[in-house]
C-alpha cells in the first residue's frame, strides 16, 4: 500500500512541472485503502442516519446490494422522497407518486450506487486540484451509456473526496468526507450533494441485510 501511494504523491520534472500519476495507481491506491476486498465479502448493507438542508432535517435509510440495487427513504418538507435503482433502471418518489428517472439521471444516479462496482472507462489525469480543503488528483472517467464521470482522489489518503457527473447540461457534484472503517470497509460517514444543499450524516452501518426491500418502483407507499 505505501508504494502505491508514494507512486499518487505529486512530483516535479527539472522544469517545475508537476508529474501527473497514473490514473491506474489512482484507483489502485483507492481500491485498497476502502477494503475491496473485505467489502467484496460482503451481500449488502443498510445505511441509517440523518439528511440536513438548509431548511429542514429529516432521518434517512438506505439499502445496497451488487448489480445496482438500491433503495434509499426519507421526507423532504414532510412529503415522502424515496430513490431507487434496480439496475440500470431507476425511479424517484417525490411528494404523492412515483416517477421513472430520466436518462440523464438514471446514467448518473444509478450508475453511481453500486459499491461493489470497480471504476471502469477511459481514464486521464486531468491535474492536480484542491477540492473540500484537501489537496487531490482531478481524474475524468469515460465509457459507453455513462455521463463523463470526474473523480477527486486524495493525494495523501488515496480515498475519493469527490466525484461528479454532468446531467442535462448541468454537472453535480458529491464530495465524500470524514472516512470510516466500518467493519473492515472504508465508507464516507458524510456525503454532501453539493448543488442541493443535502448532506448525509450516517448514524449506523449494517452489512448483510437478512431481508432485502424491494428495489422496483412501488405502486403505493
Amino acid at each position: 500500500m505505501l508504494t502505491i501511494l508514494l507512486a499518487c504523491r505529486p512530483s516535479a520534472d527539472p522544469a517545475g512541472v508537476t508529474q501527473l500519476p497514473d490514473p491506474a495507481s489512482l484507483i489502485a491506491a483507492f481500491e485498497e485503502q476502502r477494503g475491496a476486498d473485505a467489502l467484496a465479502q460482503r451481500e449488502s448493507v443498510r445505511v441509517e442516519g440523518v439528511v440536513k438542508s438548509p431548511s429542514s432535517e429529516a432521518p434517512y435509510s438506505e439499502v445496497l446490494a451488487p448489480g445496482g440495487r438500491y433503495r434509499l427513504e426519507t421526507h423532504v418538507r414532510g412529503m415522502p422522497f424515496l430513490v431507487g435503482c434496480d439496475g440500470p433502471a431507476g425511479w424517484i418518489w417525490e411528494g404523492m407518486q412515483p416517477r421513472a428517472m430520466r436518462a440523464g439521471e438514471q446514467e448518473a444516479a444509478c450508475g453511481s450506487v453500486d459499491l461493489w462496482a470497480p471504476i471502469e472507462g477511459e481514464m486521464r489525469v486531468t491535474g492536480p486540484t484542491r477540492v473540500a480543503e484537501r489537496d487531490t488528483w482531478e481524474v475524468q472517467v469515460e465509457a459507453p451509456g455513462v455521463p463523463t464521470r470526474v473523480l477527486w482522489f486524495d493525494q495523501d489518503s488515496g480515498l475519493m473526496v469527490a466525484r461528479a457527473w454532468t446531467v442535462d447540461g448541468v454537472m453535480l457534484q458529491e464530495q465524500l468526507l470524514d472516512w470510516q472503517d466500518y467493519d473492515g470497509v472504508m465508507l464516507p460517514a458524510t456525503v454532501v450533494a453539493v448543488q442541493s444543499e443535502m448532506t448525509f450524516e450516517k448514524r449506523s452501518v449494517a452489512w448483510d441485510v437478512p431481508e432485502l426491500p424491494d428495489f422496483q418502483m412501488p405502486d403505493s407507499y
